[in-house]
């Protein structure tokens, strides 16, 4: 690797500025202050010591110098972070195989980022390795973070969610604009003049948590609360009332179930000392969408059309009115909204359609039960995407 390095470096004639050099980066072989800028990119989630490597890296800063990390993260908004989750659990693994036959590859990143601290956690690392005046700054959709010299810096979440729906869009549409086929024989050319149709559908879900935290710097022995999503399973009944030629009314009640984690950066009661606290979340819920469905006008065997509505859900493996501790409880029901896109593809014998759909809970779930848990959180909401698709 270092000696294709030099090879680039010939290359560019930067020879007299630039040194490759073989190392350990958790013994740098540099005396104390001997550089105003330290960077890593990419690397340090590497480091089999974080705090030793990260110690290093500030002993041999200069006083007054900068330390910059460049690394993944995972996003901390949804509904991008559970579209970040799927797609680095399933999609990239699948592309280790195809383009490198080496799935193991592709699967040790997003096994390294889940692992890896990110945010207000790994400025605690830097902090405990002696730098100060620390910064966060969330980049790229934040997939990356630039951490460096107490503030975390946020990004516009308005302009960034618009960009990631932008590329979203793009996505499903680019499948079907590179295969329309302008004059084809139509499906079902009567289809959509029915007054009321029925189906069925089944999705993965992505049910995350939206956590408001108080100043955590005023609670003592509280330090962070995170959470983790793993992917459920949504069922649901169709029934799709035509209200006019580009607007529908559609009751799709149905059951889903997921399973979230949460990680508690606390003290211990006991010992006092810190450490990380799991709890997991299980839930089946019924849920009780009411939808408008605004469809564009059909293109050959194809129609797109925006999701709009109101959702009603109700957890039946809600913890809400249990007395032990070793539960987090949550209110069994939420009341939220709904917004989607989709398209209706038009087969012989039936009509298919993939669904891009965002669930954003309005109702508080977080029930106040005196214990330590709950003590730096002001709210819990719900979150949640769904990659449904509906047979009708």
């Amino acid at each position: 690797m270092l000696e294709v390095g030099r090879q680039k470096v010939t290359k560019r004639g930067m020879d007299p500025k630039v040194r490759l050099e073989y190392g350990d980066s958790e013994n740098i072989g540099y005396e104390d202050d001997s550089f105003d800028l330290v960077t890593a990119a990419f690397g340090v989630r590497n480091f089999e010591h974080l705090d030793q490597g990260l110690s290093e890296m500030a002993r041999v800063t200069r006083k007054g110098g900068t330390v910059i990390v460049l690394e993944f993260s995972k996003p901390t908004s949804s509904p991008f972070r559970q579209l970040y989750g799927f797609y680095s659990e399933y999609i990239l693994p699948a592309f280790g195989r195809l383009l490198s036959k080496d799935e193991s590859a592709y699967s040790y990143l997003p096994e390294s980022v889940k692992a890896f601290p990110y945010g207000s956690a790994f400025l605690e690392h830097m902090k405990a390795a002696g730098l100060s005046e620390l910064r966060c700054v969330a980049l790229d959709l934040w997939c990356s973070q630039s951490l460096h010299r107490e503030e975390i810096t946020k990004q516009k979440e308005r302009s960034l969610k618009m960009r990631m729906i932008r590329i979203v869009t793009l996505l499903i549409a680019l499948p079907l604009v590179l295969s329309a086929q302008r004059g084809r024989l139509r499906n079902q050319p009567k289809y959509d003049t029915k007054p009321l149709h029925f189906g069925f559908s089944l999705g993965i879900n992505y049910s995350d948590f939206y956590i408001r935290e108080y100043d955590l710097t005023s609670i003592p022995g509280y330090y962070a609360v995170r959470s983790e999503v793993k992917p459920g399973y949504t069922i649901r009944i169709v029934s799709d009332l035509r209200l006019t030629d580009n607007l529908a009314l559609r009751f799709v009640p149905g059951f889903s179930a997921t399973v979230r984690n949460l990680y508690f950066d606390v003290n211990d009661r006991f010992s006092g000392r810190r450490s990380t606290v799991f709890r997991e979340v299980e839930s089946a819920f019924i849920e009780v969408p009411w939808e408008l469905k605004f469809r564009g006008d059909r293109m050959d065997n194809h129609r797109w059309y925006l999701l709009a509505g109101l959702k009603y859900t109700l957890d039946l493996a809600s913890k809400m009115d249990t007395k032990e501790e070793e539960f987090f409880k949550l209110n069994r029901n939420d009341l939220g909204y709904e917004i989607g896109v989709g398209v209706d593809i038009y087969f012989e014998y039936f009509k298919f359609s993939p669904q891009l759909i965002a669930t954003f809970g309005q109702a508080d779930l977080l029930i106040q039960d005196g214990t330590l848990l709950v003590d730096g959180i002001r709210s819990i909401h719900t979150r949640a995407v769904l990659i449904n698709f509906t047979f009708e």
